[in-house]
């Protein structure tokens, strides 16, 4: 039986109904919004605001006549409608799920940004969802451009895997905990130091990982980052403390904390530090430290001078900037050890060390090259300082008269001076024209 002309006017209304409320919705939506029908293939786009529009297509009438003329979505989207990623989003779309991505727009004619899209059906009144199911196929695409929030995301991804790498290279066993006291990372170094593997250690109180007790009494030392967390004061070098291994065995630890703070200045992290104090751990420190120091005056040596005149070199070309070098010799030290001996010789030699740390500052790096040679590496000087300037701040602390096993003696010093980039750009040049002056 046909149906009355009435009746098939009524269900036209019906029919554009859905439509009409999401019109409705579009236009009154300030994100970028669109209607599409997920039950045909390309996912066709039925409607779209400004906003939608603006923000994936270059041309809002290129957008208007694209989604009037079978436009859809992954079109719309730069979306290949094969890829991975469209048949991923289809998928969510279908669900009422939120998806992220990465789209390129309209046809590739603007730079790619990250998208974070959201979904709802939009189903006809409920009374007609039997009678008319295919318009509940219908679904809202709301578009954010979240680029900026997944940049910072990737930023502190970086952040994190570079901390990460530092600490596995350092050799100093670092553990962090949160405010709970509950850890978050161990390093390689606290691994083998504690006994614990990283994945056991995640997730533990840190009481549970590292337990400490004073070395002559044995009595419990309690948490050493309570304190750091709760009164944001740090420690430092703390000794006779044992650490229990995860084995049971035990070895003499020194330890210190370090706290991170917020932009509020509340402690939201601790990092506690230990190091291994074993005899052989300090014997290898040893033969570390002697490797670069000159076992008279306990002053960095020629290898350890050459290495940072490098560093120096290198950071004043990166940053446009000054440094210099200081060659301090003794002019009569040879007639000084022939009259007294070599003892009163090295004697002089440990106060005018003693006396050159003093006068220069800790970014400089003091050195002793050989017999009566010393030398300092300043990493940056001021635009103003000249040689003369720089040789009497040498001469005018360290020159002093000294005592020496009773016997008074003069220091007569020779100062060179050599400043970069002005007196060479190398370290061979630079040490040519300080020897030059002495």
């Amino acid at each position: 039986m046909n149906e009355s002309p009435t009746h098939f006017a009524e269900e036209q209304d019906l029919l554009v109904e859905p439509l009409q409320a999401a019109a409705w919705i579009i236009h009154n939506n300030p994100e970028a919004t669109a209607v599409v029908d997920i039950s045909l293939p390309g996912t066709p786009v039925i409607q779209i605001n400004q906003a939608f529009a603006a923000m994936t297509v270059h041309n809002a009438a290129m957008a208007v006549k694209a989604a009037g003329s079978a436009g859809n979505l992954p079109d719309l989207l730069g979306l290949d409608d094969s890829s991975t990623d469209w048949l991923t989003l289809s998928t969510r779309l279908m669900a009422g799920l939120p998806a992220q991505l990465q789209c390129r727009a309209y046809r590739q004619q603007r730079e790619a940004f990250w998208a974070d899209i959201s979904c709802r059906p939009l189903t006809p009144p409920p009374d007609h969802t039997a009678q008319y199911p295919a318009r509940s196929t219908l679904v809202i695409v709301v578009v954010r451009d979240d680029s900026a929030a997944w940049l910072s995301a990737q930023a502190i991804r970086h952040q994190v895997r570079r901390v990460d790498a530092l600490l596995a290279e350092i050799d100093e066993a670092v553990l962090q905990a949160d405010g709970a006291l509950v850890l978050s990372g161990i390093n390689p170094a606290a691994q083998a130091l504690t006994g614990w593997t990283a994945v056991a250690a995640a997730g533990r109180p840190l009481g549970d990982v590292v337990q400490l007790v004073h070395q002559q009494t044995g009595v419990a030392l309690g948490n050493p980052l309570l304190n750091a967390l709760l009164t944001g004061e740090e420690s430092h070098g703390v000794s006779d403390a044992v650490l229990q291994r995860e084995d049971g065995s035990r070895v003499p630890v020194t330890y210190r904390t370090a706290v991170v703070r917020d932009d509020e200045g509340k402690a939201i992290e601790g990092l506690l530090l230990l190091r291994n104090t074993s005899t052989a751990t300090i014997l290898a420190d040893a033969v570390v430290h002697s490797a670069g120091h000159d076992g008279l005056t306990e002053l960095p040596n020629r290898s350890t001078f050459e290495d940072r005149l490098t560093q120096a070199l290198a950071l004043a070309g990166r940053h446009e900037r000054l440094c210099a070098i200081l060659l301090i010799e003794v002019a009569d030290f040879a007639q000084t050890t022939q009259a007294l001996g070599q003892d009163a010789g090295d004697g002089m030699l440990k106060v005018l060390a003693s006396r050159l740390r003093t006068i220069f500052r800790r970014s400089d790096t003091v050195c002793r090259l050989g017999d009566a040679r010393f030398a300092v590496v300043l990493p940056q000087v001021d635009n103003q300082a000249t040689p003369d300037v720089l040789a009497a701040k040498a001469c005018s602390g360290a020159s002093q008269p000294m005592q020496i096993n009773g016997v008074a003696l003069n220091v007569n010093l020779r100062v060179g001076v050599a400043i970069y980039p002005m007196d060479g750009n190398t370290m061979q040049k630079l040490m040519d024209s300080a020897v030059a002056q002495l």
